[in-house]
């Protein structure tokens, strides 16, 4: 018989009703308890593992930040001003600047809070949420409202620092850092540094300036250090954006998908497994897990884009010494499949990228050696430190290469946030105390031009497996020609 696992209800914001004796690892809990008793695995384009709620990310996050407490599904009907559907970066920002102000909101999450990106990312807070270079951003919505998002991402990222100093999450670092994987994009670095205004300061290394306070490795080749900028834990932002939330008020639902969603009057009406919200505003932040049948305005509207994470086990001092490692900020790179990685403080190596195309358990460990096999390209005397913990989870794109965020065109009564394309650390919980401003009152320009509003829809919403899968090829091909 195998050993069985007892599910502590606590560790996965579970109510005590959902736990249950299951033998299997901790990202099973009460998996078969689960479904017995309303909740179900979302639904989207990708495999159906992915959307499996009550299948708990085995994270360095998880394993390392506190408990969450248990919160109650939503359970009856409750009323409130404003619905949020979404409980992670954005949603929760958002429901703690309405309740900051007096307004009654209630958010819904079809898994645990921190379930989503919001509680498995990467950390890294940077000053983009989109895809486009500041000559792009010029072009589609003038210098003006350029530099006005420039500063409200600025502003975001101190006060994000300032917020984690006063909750407790574990930061580090200084700067976002760009490392260049080759001679040629160096100068692509040059570039960017030369742009950079509006409160932004960038430092360009060489590849032997950067070697003396970074690294040294094969794809080292010069790195712009851009501040304000600092690694954080996500998790543990999660978990104190929601105590915030709900110190100020606002009510926290977990694993209670909005399964259905219509009107009655001047109501919207979001129907759970056990119960019904009413409120007279809603706000979808839902990002890489935006259902498309829920309101026929969001349908195939994101593109969700798996992302990958391994974390290594501890690095001595002499492992460090093979890379000459010193960076305690947060890395990036420039290639179109980029890496994206930190040292974390307790010294171990998180290292991330893009790729897969399933998301399935099956084809995990597949993922986590392909993973390791690049980590090894890249830090080649690391080849022998083994990979303690690796998860998955889809970022958010867009057509439009840039967020969503605003009021619907045909209902004032409709907000969205979500599209952060794997840079909303810093993005969304901007975009949430933004939204709930306009919420409040606020004209709808307080959100900057290039976020308002909704993407173009991507067509045959059916086959985008097939769109992001030549995509990536594209980017490969791409890469490898930069590179050559």
């Amino acid at each position: 018989m195998r050993r069985a696992l007892i599910a502590v209800s606590s560790v996965c914001d579970l109510p005590l009703a959902y736990v249950s004796i299951y033998p299997d690892t901790n990202a099973n809990i009460a998996v078969r308890n689960a479904r017995l008793t309303g909740v179900r695995p979302l639904r989207g384009p990708c495999h159906g593992d992915l959307y499996d709620v009550t299948a708990q990310p085995e994270s360095w996050w998880r394993a390392s930040a506190p408990a969450l407490p248990r919160r109650q599904p939503l359970a009856g009907e409750t009323r409130a001003e404003v619905a949020i559907i979404g409980c992670g970066f954005a949603g929760l920002s958002c429901a703690l600047t309405l309740a900051q102000r007096g307004v009654d909101a209630v958010a819904l999450d079809a898994g645990a809070v921190g379930w989503g990106a919001s509680g498995r990312n990467g950390g890294i807070v940077g000053l983009s949420s989109d895809k486009l270079d500041m000559a792009a951003r010029i072009a589609r919505v003038g210098e003006a409202e350029a530099r006005r998002l420039t500063e409200t991402m600025v502003e975001g990222a101190r006060r994000l620092r300032a917020f984690c100093a006063a909750q407790g999450v574990e930061t580090q670092g200084d700067a976002e850092v760009i490392v260049a994987p080759d001679r040629r994009a160096f100068a692509a670095l040059r570039a960017e540094a030369e742009a950079a205004r509006w409160g932004v300061t960038a430092q360009l290394l060489s590849r032997e300036a950067y070697a003396e306070r970074g690294f040294i490795g094969p794809q080292q080749h010069g790195a712009l250090r851009i501040r304000p900028g600092f690694a954080l834990h996500p998790l543990m932002l999660t978990a104190a954006l929601a105590r915030a939330a709900e110190a100020a008020g606002a009510r926290l639902h977990p694993f209670s998908e909005a399964l259905r969603w219509r009107r009655e009057g001047a109501d919207h009406l979001l129907e759970t497994a056990r119960g019904v919200l009413r409120a007279k505003k809603v706000v979808l932040a839902t990002n890489g897990f935006t259902p498309d049948a829920l309101h026929p305005a969001f349908a195939a509207r994101a593109m969700p884009v798996l992302s990958m994470i391994g974390v290594t086990r501890p690095l001595s001092d002499e492992a460090l010494s093979r890379h000459a490692w010193a960076e305690e900020s947060p890395l990036t790179n420039t290639r179109r499949m980029l890496y994206y990685w930190r040292m974390l403080p307790q010294r171990r190596l998180l290292f991330g990228m893009r790729g897969d195309l399933s998301g399935s358990r099956a084809s995990a460990p597949r993922w986590r050696a392909r993973l390791a096999a690049h980590l090894a390209r890249a830090y080649p005397a690391w080849r022998d430190i083994p990979l303690d913990f690796y998860w998955r989870g889809p970022i958010c794109a867009t057509r439009a290469m840039a967020p969503a965020v605003g009021r619907l065109a045909d209902d004032a009564s409709v907000f969205h946030a979500f599209g952060w394309h794997g840079s909303g650390v810093n993005g969304a919980q901007v975009a949430g105390r933004l939204l709930a401003g306009v919420i409040a009152g606020a004209p709808d320009a307080t959100i900057p031009a290039l976020w308002r509003g909704l993407p173009p829809r991507i067509p045959l919403p059916g086959l985008r497996p097939l769109w992001l899968g030549a995509t990536l090829a594209a980017y490969r091909a791409a890469d490898a020609w930069d590179a050559r």
